[in-house]
């Protein structure tokens, strides 16, 4: 570790063994507050300090690049998290755009937060990490609930089929916001591991706008590469031929998961649809507040009764200590886009996980 020039009360050390994450320590004691650089430095060294960093996703780099030049880095919180665990140290969201046509990155926080692939487009696995389910899907929902226990409350209004929120540090408006998932997105896969439950989709551009819809996405910020370039030279997000994104959920971090089913869903003039069920999972975030997951699942074989059997399975396996009680049955009305905004009754089997970790980092790897 090494230590940066105290300022007040506050120093940042920098950990190896987090991958050279910089942690606040405050009037001697280790806060869970973490950062990609050195904030006792000017912002101008931070800058700099940045544009040398090669493993972050392209979004999140944006989202803390733009914010340190702009001085409106978010504020440490000064909390401490049971364990010593610690807050992620990125902006952006909870899903990353992956380079398809490139190795998997070897950084340990980038392969802790976010799934990537291997060369060949593979999925990159974890050491000992097995598949056990692999399915095709639709695009995915996410959404902050209120309350870990409320899972049939209301959701935050005005959000679309894709649109989601996205939180890194806790929710108490520290490294959250409201985040799109971008819409040109197809093949969506989902994968139920020994470790984790992944979710990705090609993104899918013509060339002719691809630099276009990299600016929209905060994928590529301009004036971050032209600085990287005083560096080494730099590939641009735009010009890479194969970008996927995509999340995943941690067994070690899920407090509940299920499925839900649709059973009066119709399709205007011409009959009712077969069911759809959605796989659901979800995890606590520091301060308490849950971010769900909906991934769509088309009924077939296996069955997703099957699949979240083998999805608690899974858990436990992964993480022995936990306990999981239920199902509880909710039902609450959605409302679905399109001609008259169609009602519909959500059906959820949901079971609740105690023991498990909130969405943040370990204390060392």
């Amino acid at each position: 570790m090494t230590e940066s020039p105290a300022q007040g009360s506050e120093t940042w050390v920098r950990d190896e063994k987090l991958g050279g994450l910089y942690v606040l320590h405050a009037n001697g004691s280790r806060c869970a507050d973490t950062a990609l650089v050195d904030r006792a430095k000017t912002r101008s060294d931070q800058v700099h300090e940045l544009a040398r960093l090669e493993w972050p996703p392209p979004q999140q780099m944006t989202a803390v690049y733009e914010a340190t030049v702009q001085a409106r880095m978010p504020k440490p919180t000064h909390l401490t998290l049971s364990g010593g665990r610690l807050a992620c140290p990125l902006l952006g969201g909870l899903g990353a755009v992956m380079d398809g046509d490139g190795e998997a990155s070897d950084h340990v926080v980038r392969r802790y937060l976010y799934p990537d692939l291997n060369a060949d487009g593979s999925l990159a696995l974890d050491p000992d990490e097995r598949l056990v389910w692999k399915w095709k899907s639709g695009s995915a929902k996410v959404y902050m609930v209120q309350g870990d226990d409320q899972l049939a409350s209301s959701l935050v209004p005005g959000w679309g089929p894709r649109m989601g929120w996205t939180h890194c540090a806790d929710d108490g408006g520290v490294g959250s916001s409201p985040t799109q998932i971008p819409g040109n997105l197809i093949d969506w896969t989902g994968r139920l591991t020994t470790t984790r439950l992944i979710y990705t989709a090609r993104i899918s551009v013509p060339a002719a706008v691809r630099q276009d819809y990299s600016l929209k996405l905060a994928m590529v910020s301009p004036a971050l590469d032209e600085l990287r370039a005083t560096f080494r030279q730099v590939k641009r997000w735009q010009q890479r031929p194969t970008l996927f994104w995509g999340f995943h959920v941690r067994h070690e971090w899920v407090n509940h998961f299920g499925f839900a089913r649709y059973p009066d869903r119709k399709k205007p003039l011409f009959g009712p649809l077969a069911p759809s069920d959605v796989i659901i999972t979800g995890f606590r975030l520091p301060l308490g507040r849950t971010v769900r997951f909906h991934l769509p699942y088309h009924v077939g074989e296996p069955s997703s009764e099957r699949v979240v059997a083998d999805y608690r399975d899974a858990i436990l396996a992964d993480r022995p200590q936990v306990v999981v009680t239920g199902p509880n049955q909710h039902a609450r009305q959605t409302t679905t886009p399109g001609v008259g905004l169609k009602k519909e009754t959500e059906q959820a089997t949901v079971w609740e996980v105690e023991g498990t970790v909130p969405y943040s980092l370990p204390a060392t790897f």
